[in-house]
């Protein structure tokens, strides 16, 4: 792999790794990213979550419709 193969796969690998937005949590579980967002008075969802989060709790907040 050249340099330029590097750097795409590098920034690939970027975007699947982001950090968690604030204040959720991003663990992983059972072989399963969690973004838990429970319990933090959010009005909206969080922007910015990691695109391999496969479950999301938002209980007990105040996001309406």
């Amino acid at each position: 792999m050249g340099p330029f193969g590097a750097l795409c796969l590098a920034w690939a690998l970027l975007g699947v790794v982001r950090a968690c937005p604030e204040p959720c949590a991003c663990v992983d579980k059972y072989a399963h990213q969690f973004a838990d967002c429970a319990y933090k008075e959010l009005r909206e969802v969080p922007e910015g979550l990691p695109a391999n989060v496969t479950t999301l709790s938002l209980s007990a907040n105040k996001i309406t419709v």
